[in-house]
C-alpha cells in the first residue's frame, strides 16, 4: 500500500506533522529528536486504527492518502481530546470519533465511501445508523464491499513472503540456517510472536533475546540502521533497494554507509519547531545541487537546515 501523502496532529501531545509526500524510496534524516521516528510511529498508529477495535484514541487527527489494487483513496479522521480526571469518583471519560471521511479518487472525480460526524452517518451516501464513536468506520464496515480493500490495504504492512524473508536473512547472516516464528497464549488471553533461528554449527535454537539487535531488527523489517551492525549494512542496503521496485519503504537512519548508497533524490530532512514538524525534500535544498567535490553526506551534515534541526 504506497502511502502518497499524510499530515498528522497529536493534540495531547502538542504535535503537528505538516503534510508530506512520500515516494517509494524514502530516508528520513536529521539531528536526534526532530520527530523522524515519531513519524513512522504516527503511520504505524493510523494503521492499528483501521485495523483494530480497541485503539486507545485521543485528540488525533491526520488526512492520509493511499494507494491500493489501482485505486486511490484519501482518509481523513479527528478524534476528541479527553483531559485527565483525577476525581477518584468520575467515571475516566473516553475519546470519541468527531469525523471521518473515506474518498476513493478517480482522476478529477471523487466519490465519498464513508462520512461520518457526532450527528450523521452516511455509507455510499446512504443514512445507517450510527455505530460505535470510538472504533473506526474502516473496521467496523470491513465486510462492505467499498470498504473491504481499504480495511485490506492497512492489514497488508507486511510482505507476506516469509520464505523469501528468509533466504533474504540467511544470504545476509550466512551463519544461519534456519528460521521460525511460534505463536504462543500468555496468560490473560494475549498471543505473542516470537522469533527463532537456528545457526549452521549447532543444533539449538536460538530464541529472539538472545540475537544481537541487528539481527532480529533484520528480520523483522523494523529497522534502526544506527543499531546494526557494519558488517551487515551492504547487504541490508542492497535488499531495501532491491525491494523498492514494488514496495514502499520510508525509513530513518544516522548510517553513513546507508545514506550514502541511497539516492539524495530520497532524502527527507526533517526539522522541528516546538511541536510542529516539516519534512523537506533534499531535491529542494540548494546547496545540496552543486557539483562540489564534497561528499554529500558531509554537506548534509553541515547544512545549517540539519545542524538547526530543533528551534
Amino acid at each position: 500500500m504506497p502511502i502518497t501523502r499524510f499530515k498528522f496532529t497529536d493534540k495531547k501531545e502538542n504535535w503537528h506533522l505538516e503534510e508530506t509526500f512520500f515516494d517509494n524510496l524514502n530516508l528520513l534524516l536529521g539531528i536526534s529528536g526532530v520527530g523522524k521516528t515519531k513519524i513512522l510511529k504516527a503511520l504505524e498508529f493510523v494503521c492499528q486504527v483501521a485495523t483494530e477495535s480497541k485503539c486507545k484514541l485521543n485528540g488525533e487527527a491526520w488526512e492520509i492518502g493511499f494507494k491500493y489494487a489501482g485505486q486511490e483513496y484519501q482518509w481523513k479522521f479527528e478524534s476528541s481530546l479527553v483531559k485527565p480526571n483525577f476525581s477518584h469518583f468520575a467515571q475516566p471519560k473516553q475519546s470519541s470519533i468527531l469525523f471521518e471521511e473515506v474518498v476513493k479518487k478517480e482522476g478529477d472525480k471523487s466519490t465519498t465511501l464513508l462520512k461520518r460526524n457526532d450527528s450523521s452517518f452516511l455509507l455510499n451516501n446512504e443514512e445507517i445508523p450510527a455505530l460505535r464513536q470510538n472504533e473506526s468506520a474502516i473496521n467496523l464496515l470491513s465486510q462492505i464491499e467499498t470498504i473491504r480493500p481499504i480495511h485490506q490495504a492497512f492489514k497488508q504492512q507486511y510482505p507476506d513472503e516469509f520464505d523469501k524473508i528468509k533466504q533474504e536473512f540467511t544470504s545476509i547472516f550466512t551463519t544461519v540456517e534456519d528460521i521460525k516464528v511460534n505463536l504462543t497464549k500468555e496468560a490473560g488471553g494475549i498471543y505473542e510472536f516470537s522469533v527463532n533461528l537456528k545457526e549452521k554449527t549447532s543444533e539449538k535454537w536460538i530464541s529472539q533475546w538472545q540475537m544481537s539487535a541487528g539481527m532480529f531488527r533484520t528480520f523483522a523489517h523494523l529497522i534502526e540502521i544506527t543499531m546494526a551492525p557494519e558488517d551487515c549494512m551492504p547487504g541490508l542496503t542492497d535488499f531495501i533497494l532491491n525491494k523498492t521496485s514494488h514496495l514502499q519503504v520510508i525509513l530513518t537512519s544516522h548510517h553513513p554507509y546507508l545514506i550514502r548508497h541511497i539516492h539524495e533524490k530520497r532524502w527527507k530532512l526533517v526539522k522541528r519547531k516546538g511541536g510542529q514538524v516539516s519534512v523537506i525534500n533534499a531535491l529542494d535544498i540548494p546547496q545540496l545541487q552543486t557539483d562540489e567535490g564534497v561528499d554529500k553526506f558531509i554537506r548534509l551534515t553541515s547544512l545549517p537546515e540539519y545542524e538547526g534541526g530543533i528551534s
